[in-house]
């Protein structure tokens, strides 16, 4: 291991300074503007310069004016800073909107700081009732938290539930979906429902089919989970409420049971206990 250790540290190193030095690529159109105002910075000082040797009097440089030569330095380096400030901020703006952005980038960072000092909020439940809670508390913070119920066993969650042995995504894609920050695009795309005649993928959501690729690829739906909100630009995070394959149990006012969220709410018997088989672990 010890062997090992300085390739590490050099591959580590490597990749931190070519991930810092990759804007200096040719093409960006940043270090034009860069470039431009470090040059009107320069003529800015040489004009301080030549103000203050004019201030003083105490010797001309080159046998020039200095009042005039500072004003004439100082004139083109606030152009060239100006230009070059101008022009740096439309590029970045350019870069940082979405395509249906509206907003200036002044309103966008704006924002965007706001909503990093919003308040932490963590949310527990499933179902659409989460997901609109969830759209509406996007709008004044990031750091939120949504832990999601895992029972769900009917609809396309339930079918993939069955077929791949795994937890069911619905719920956790219609979460996903409201704190998303990928745009409407890839909203629709992910709640888009494959209509019948699909053969054996009719029914399927495409963001379930999303979700549950990823779980195939990791191995992990927990480790799908962390990849799904880095992808979709979510804001805060969204987090199963128990790795474990557990199903909804309800209790009759006579004794009897129901076991399945597909079955209990088809059920018209009173309910006097709601339990989960098997008992969850620890949350993920």
């Amino acid at each position: 291991m010890d062997a090992d250790a300085p390739t590490g540290t050099a591959g580590r190193l490597k990749a931190f300074l070519v991930a810092r030095w990759r804007w200096m690529k040719p093409g960006l159109g940043l270090k034009r503007w860069i470039l431009a105002i470090c040059t009107g910075a320069l003529f800015l000082i040489l004009g301080a310069m030549f103000f203050v040797f004019w201030m003083t009097g105490s010797h001309k440089p080159m046998g020039l004016d200095g009042f005039s030569m500072s004003v004439i330095l100082s004139g083109i380096g606030i152009v060239l800073s100006g230009i070059g400030i101008y022009r740096l901020m439309r590029r970045i703006e350019k870069i940082l909107r979405r395509t249906e952005e509206s907003r200036g980038i002044g309103e966008i960072v704006y924002q965007q700081y706001r909503l990093d000092q919003g308040p932490r909020l963590v949310c527990f439940g499933g179902g659409t009732g989460l997901s609109t809670l969830l759209a509406g508390l996007k709008q004044y913070s990031r750091r939120i938290t949504a832990v999601v119920s895992v029972a769900d066993d009917g609809g396309s969650s339930g079918r993939l539930r069955l077929e791949f042995d795994m937890l069911p995504p619905g719920d956790i894609r219609n979460c996903m979906v409201a704190l998303s920050d990928a745009g409407p695009v890839m909203a629709e795309l992910l709640q888009y429902r494959i209509p019948e005649g699909g053969g054996e993928l009719a029914g399927h959501s495409f963001g379930n089919l999303f979700l549950t690729a990823l779980d195939r690829i990791h191995g992990d739906f927990g480790q799908a989970i962390r990849e799904a909100n880095r992808i979709l630009n979510v804001r805060g995070q969204v987090l199963p409420a128990t790795l474990d394959k557990v199903s909804l149990v309800a209790t009759h006012a006579d004794g009897s049971k129901t076991t399945g969220q597909k079955w209990i709410a088809q059920s018209e018997a009173p309910i006097t206990e709601l339990s989960l088989k098997p008992h969850p672990g620890e949350p993920p």
